[in-house]
């Protein structure tokens, strides 16, 4: 079991040692210009109802709010559907999918604001995710994915494994003493870890190392 945390460092490193990583910890990326949104348009004035004389506002000259983006705050959804769904690549609950193109993600979340390493991969903050962090690989697309707990309900890890079955591997961390759980789902490992088996999860990593190996990262 205690094997599992040198698995997972292994799935994110073996494609990136072969090419060679900077040996710089940290590339800090300028934050982009942050587009200025535009003031919400104010109410036409009130209309004077020619049989009685009382100014009214027209119903259809109120203009409602913009709604929040629903990825902004949407959880993953951790039933039995989870793996199947990520078998191809979708993220069930939430609007990033492994293989997603960098273009598409900035547009829901916003410029990357940071790069630096983790694991011997380089990841990317984006101003809109506070609560993950994203890698791309050489194409430009998302290869894996670390999101917090803050996006993964309150279902226990021992809820988890009865709704998806025997994980390939499980066990406590040697670094952190957390439990860890390890699945795969088509060409994407999962790493789910809490505190204890009878916790709820405090971080998911999803990891497509075949598109990694196809288009290793550039530095």
């Amino acid at each position: 079991m205690r094997r599992l945390v040198c698995m997972a460092m292994a799935v994110m490193t073996a494609s990136i040692l072969a090419i060679g990583c900077s040996p710089e910890a940290s590339v800090p990326v300028p934050p982009e210009a942050k587009p200025t949104d535009g003031q919400q348009p104010k109410p036409e004035s009130p209309v004077q109802n020619e049989n009685n004389g009382a100014g009214q506002n027209e119903a259809n000259n109120e203009k409602p709010l913009p709604a929040e983006q629903p990825g902004l705050t949407a959880q993953l959804i951790l039933d039995d559907n989870f793996l199947k769904l990520l078998a191809n690549n979708e993220i069930n609950g939430f609007d990033i999918a492994i293989g997603m193109k960098k273009e598409e993600v900035v547009k829901r979340y916003g410029a990357v604001v940071k790069k630096d390493f983790l694991d011997g991969g380089q990841y990317a903050v984006l101003e809109k995710l506070d609560d993950g962090i994203v890698f791309f690989d050489g194409a430009d697309r998302v290869y894996a994915i670390d999101l917090e707990g803050s996006r993964l309900g309150t279902a226990t890890l021992e809820a988890i494994q009865q709704g998806w079955g025997t994980p390939v591997d499980e066990g406590e961390s040697m670094v952190d003493g957390e439990y860890l759980l390890l699945y795969e789902a088509g060409d994407n490992s999962v790493f789910i870890s809490a505190e204890n088996k009878n916790s709820p999860p405090e971080k998911i990593r999803i990891i497509n190392k075949k598109m990694l190996d196809e288009f290793p990262q550039k530095f």
